[in-house]
């Protein structure tokens, strides 16, 4: 079931690489508005947000894919724009950055159709955040954070119940890791 992230009735994988998110959007939402949710899981179906595998951090990410309807995609990211081991261990404030996340791995996609309203009010939100320069921080501030308030700034006159802030959590014994 890892075939196209599980989900073969959705998705095409021809070469066998990754399930083609673009194609799949393009095909369903053509001509339509649209805002995408993805998610890089480090921990397949887990809440922590980070492990160690041979003295390396290896943590998740997330990250939006913003179409206007006309063809025109961005694939938007928020992360450290500089980040040490420590920084991240003991969870704390570091410059952030935002960034073009189209070739950014993914297990996770969850596409949102927008109306007018609503596509202006991501594009506005998404332009507040910029101009704030608000710091990363993988627990409180990160990446998972700002997606989904991206999310919620676009579809909150719909009242999508199922879009909900992520509780990532460090594992407990990474500080001794």
């Amino acid at each position: 079931y890892s075939y196209v992230n599980g989900n073969p009735v959705s998705f095409v994988d021809p070469f066998g690489l990754d399930a083609m998110l673009d194609e799949y959007i393009n095909e369903k939402f053509y001509g339509v508005k649209n805002v995408s949710l993805i998610i890089n899981q480090p921990i397949t179906d887990s809440r922590n947000v980070a492990t160690i595998e041979d003295g390396n951090l290896n943590y998740g990410h997330s990250f939006i894919r913003l179409d206007d309807g006309k063809g025109n995609v961005q694939y938007i990211g928020f992360g450290p724009k500089d980040s040490s081991l420590k920084s991240m261990i003991f969870a704390e404030d570091v410059e952030s950055v935002f960034y073009d996340d189209s070739q950014t791995d993914w297990d996770v996609a969850k596409i949102y159709q927008l109306n007018d309203e609503q596509y202006d009010s991501i594009v506005k939100y998404i332009d507040s955040e910029r101009e704030k320069k608000k710091d990363y921080n993988i627990e409180s501030y990160n990446c998972t954070t700002f997606a989904v308030n991206i999310i919620k700034s676009g579809t909150e006159s719909k009242k999508f119940t199922d879009v909900m802030e992520h509780e990532w959590q460090l594992p407990d014994n990474i500080r001794k890791q």
